[in-house]
């Protein structure tokens, strides 16, 4: 099934500490491609403090902050 838009919400929208599932890049991927024109993505202010209390590795947190820059957080 081919999608023309898409929103989608970010998995650590409202948490404080993420789980692994939604640090989970593959299913974030995943989310961000199912789309063929147009993707409105749905995140929290807070997303870098979230990735930031969640992820050790600082190369995971780069890249975990680079997919959702791509994406247009500010």
């Amino acid at each position: 099934m081919t999608l023309s838009a898409v929103v989608a919400l970010d998995p650590i929208t409202g948490a404080d500490v993420a789980s692994a599932h939604a640090l989970d890049l593959g299913r974030l991927c995943v989310m961000a491609s199912r789309h063929v024109c147009h993707l409105t993505w749905v995140t929290s202010k807070s997303w870098r403090a979230t990735l930031a209390a969640s992820i050790d590795s600082k190369a995971e947190l780069t890249r975990h902050v680079a997919v959702r820059e791509a994406l247009g957080c500010a």
